[in-house]
C-alpha cells in the first residue's frame, strides 16, 4: 500500500477497501447498509491535497449527499475513524447498526485539532458576574488603577461563589456563578490599562484562554497561572 497517501492506508486497516482510481484518484470505500462510503485522495476547491469523502445515503425517509473532506496525513487507524466518525455524526442514527470502529473513533474525537481546541475552549477557567455588580467592580478597579505609577501585578481567583481580585495589596470580592478555577491568575496592568466600558450582558464573563485573561469585552494579556 505503499502508494496510497497515509489516510487512505489507515482507513484500510479499520475495514475499508480499496477501489478502483477515480479520474486518478486513488480511492477506498466503506459500505454501510444505506450508504457506500468512497474516500478519495485528491485535491479541494481551494487546491489543497485531502481525502474527499463521498457518497448517497439512501433511506426510507431520506435521501441525503456525504460530501467532507479530512486530511491526507492521518497515520493511524484511530485518527482515521475518529475523524470518519466525525464527519459522519449528523446522520449517525441512519447508519446504526455502527461499525465497531466508528463507535471506537467517537471515543477519540480529541485527536482531532479543532474539536481538541473547542473542548479546551469550553473547560476554559470561567465565571459570570451580573452587571450591577460588574459596574461596582469596574468602578473601584479604575480608581485604584489611577493611583498606580508603575505597572503591577494583578491576580484573580474564583472559589465557585466569590471572584477575588487582587491588586497592590488590596482584594476586591464580587459574587459570580460558574465552577471553581483550579489556579489563580495573573496580569501586569499599569495606569493606562483599559477596562471594559460598557457591558451589554445580563451576566459578564469573566475567563482565561490561552494566556489572556478576558474581562467583558476587554483582553488583558499575558496571563499565566500563579497556584
Amino acid at each position: 500500500m505503499s502508494d496510497l497517501c497515509p489516510t487512505l492506508a489507515s482507513l484500510i486497516e479499520i475495514g475499508f477497501e480499496r477501489r478502483k482510481p477515480r479520474v486518478g484518484m486513488e480511492t477506498v470505500g466503506f459500505k454501510f447498509n444505506v450508504l457506500d462510503l468512497v474516500a478519495s485522495h485528491g485535491i479541494n476547491r481551494n487546491f489543497r491535497t485531502v481525502v474527499l469523502l463521498g457518497g448517497i445515503l439512501q433511506t426510507k425517509r431520506t435521501l441525503g449527499l456525504v460530501d467532507s473532506e479530512i486530511p491526507p496525513d492521518l497515520g493511524t487507524a484511530r485518527e482515521a475513524a475518529a475523524w470518519i466518525s466525525y464527519a459522519l455524526k449528523s446522520h449517525r442514527s441512519d447508519l446504526e447498526p455502527l461499525p465497531a470502529w466508528f463507535v471506537e473513533g467517537e471515543l477519540h474525537w480529541g485527536l482531532i485539532p479543532f474539536v481538541r481546541h473547542m473542548r479546551e475552549y469550553e473547560a476554559r477557567p470561567r465565571c459570570y458576574v451580573d452587571r450591577e455588580y460588574a459596574r461596582t467592580l469596574r468602578r473601584k478597579l479604575r480608581a485604584a488603577l489611577s493611583d498606580i505609577s508603575k505597572d503591577t501585578e494583578m491576580s484573580f481567583s474564583f472559589d465557585g461563589r466569590v471572584l477575588s481580585i487582587t491588586l497592590s495589596g488590596t482584594v476586591y470580592e464580587v459574587i459570580a456563578s460558574g465552577t471553581n478555577w483550579t489556579s489563580a491568575y495573573s496580569v501586569m496592568v499599569g495606569h493606562g490599562t483599559a477596562l471594559p466600558t460598557r457591558f451589554t450582558s445580563s451576566a459578564v464573563e469573566v475567563s482565561v484562554f490561552e494566556g489572556v485573561l478576558t474581562f467583558g469585552n476587554i483582553r488583558l494579556k499575558p496571563c499565566k497561572a500563579t497556584t
